[in-house]
């Protein structure tokens, strides 16, 4: 039986005191998630298409900071994705600039606009599932439909992406709010 080894793609986002991980994999039989001081390991496997061969999906990352591998968790979200959620060791600490210790830009991890919190935020603005992360591994996580699309795995990405660092979460390289984009291209379809 034949392995093909794939990094899977990972989006991130974070709060004062947790990190959030969303990583997309199809039909996972199998997964293993290793939370350690300094980093995170995730590895999964499925069946490919025809039976004889397996995927494996499995990624190691190195943290910016160190968090608190026994109060962190992870949970499967549908038949696509898994979330993790890192608690940060130092919560006063100001927000992490990237999620890897290394500077490196890296093809497969991106920065989940959906769910991120600004360090400037109040407590009271929520992000995402309207609550913060914890409340959304405590009960129901509702449907699938404020998942991010995350592409069909294919390699087709823009080589000028915007610097995860330095985007903000409602604006787009050339400054343009993203919502108002969205709303003007509903008005216009509407006239």
């Amino acid at each position: 039986m034949s392995e093909q080894t794939q990094i899977p793609r990972v989006l991130w986002a974070q709060q004062r005191e947790t990190v959030l991980l969303t990583i997309s994999v199809p039909d996972i039989e199998k997964v293993d998630v290793k939370f350690e001081e300094n980093s995170v390991n995730f590895h999964g496997e499925s069946k490919a298409s025809n039976s004889k061969n397996r995927n494996v999906y499995a990624v190691k990352i190195d943290l910016y900071e160190k968090i608190d591998p026994e109060a962190c968790k992870y949970e499967n979200v549908g038949q696509k994705y898994w979330r993790l959620l890192l608690k940060k060791k130092d919560s006063t600490a100001p927000f992490w600039p990237r999620l890897t210790k290394d500077k490196a830009r890296l093809h497969w991890l991106q920065t989940d606009f959906d769910h991120w919190k600004d360090e400037n935020e109040s407590d009271d603005e929520k992000p995402g599932f309207d609550g913060n992360f914890q409340d959304m591994f405590s009960g129901g996580m509702g449907g699938m439909d404020d998942m991010p699309d995350m592409g069909d795995g294919s390699d087709e990405e823009e080589e000028d992406d915007s610097d995860d660092e330095e985007a903000s979460p409602t604006s787009t390289k050339s400054g343009v709010n993203v919502e108002d984009t969205q709303k003007s291209k509903t008005s216009n379809n509407e006239q």
